[in-house]
């Protein structure tokens, strides 16, 4: 039932499935995403229920599933599955570990108690890498990288995701500098964090975007023709996690486009693995 695991000198893409349609949704946004970074899929299931002949049968025909679509989605792409005996959470967090970018499905289109959907909100601020929710709405063929910035120090994981995302896509970055409070300009330290990066990545095409507003509110409007939001949150052991309540599980909630979630330390995800051609499992 079990896959081997994929190289860790290579970019590894985890996506965590439970059978629903939703999951299948996200792998195949998964299995995009591995083939901008020249990487490979894990597609992980937890199925601590497995113990008998029934429950093998049951997890191995999920993985099975996932694996079609990940196949038909990108026949090239290097797929290996992996069935863990945990708890979802504790199965897609162990699984991330040495991964680059970790992805949930959200199972609800609204807030409601789902396994998955729950276990999103808690992975958020757990992973030790980037997570990203896809929901099954979701339009998964937009273009333009966006990202929320409040401040450019606190957000420089955010900003390098967002910018490693528009190099591995071929794809520009809209910086949304929101303020709650007033209107303004962009200040200096993020026009110089967004120098900074564009000079590292000069195909990148950069614009900042100074407004005033709630800053989940902001980004879900302008989301709908986006391939993906990008906004920072604390590492698994930050207490800046605390603070992913308000902007990053909304925007979960409300983004029209998959939300990625830059954990404090994102330059793992920035330096390992580059855009390259597919290539077949092993």
């Amino acid at each position: 039932m079990n896959d081997q695991h994929t190289s860790g000198h290579e970019y590894a893409v985890v996506v965590g499935v439970d059978g629903t349609a939703t999951a299948l949704h996200a792998v195949a946004w998964a299995a995009d995403e591995a083939v901008a970074h020249g990487g490979s899929l894990r597609i992980v299931h937890a199925a601590p229920y497995a113990v008998d002949a029934p429950g093998t049968r049951r997890a191995t025909g999920i993985l099975a599933r996932a694996k079609a679509v990940a196949r038909h989605e990108r026949p090239r792409l290097a797929v290996h599955t992996r069935c863990v005996g945990k708890q979802v959470l504790d199965g897609l967090l162990g699984e991330a570990e040495g991964a680059q970018l970790l992805v949930t499905g959200l199972i609800s289109e609204t807030i409601a108690d789902t396994v998955l959907g729950s276990v999103t909100l808690d992975v958020l601020g757990r992973s030790s890498c980037s997570v990203a929710v896809v929901r099954r709405s979701d339009a998964i063929r937009g273009r333009g990288i966006l990202v929320g910035v409040a401040d450019p120090r606190a957000d420089t994981s955010a900003l390098l995701l967002a910018f490693t995302e528009a190099a591995a896509h071929d794809d520009g970055v809209t910086v949304i500098h929101v303020d709650g409070r007033r209107p303004g300009f962009p200040t200096t330290d993020l026009v110089d964090a967004v120098g900074r990066l564009s000079a590292r990545f000069p195909h990148v095409r950069a614009h900042v975007d100074s407004v005033h507003g709630d800053a989940a509110d902001v980004l879900a409007r302008r989301s709908a023709a986006a391939r993906m939001v990008i906004v920072g949150g604390g590492g698994p052991h930050d207490a800046r996690r605390v603070l992913l309540g308000s902007t990053s599980r909304a925007l979960v909630w409300n983004s029209a486009c998959p939300v990625l979630v830059a954990p404090r330390d994102a330059q793992r995800h920035a330096t390992v693995g580059a855009a390259g051609p597919e290539h077949d499992a092993g």
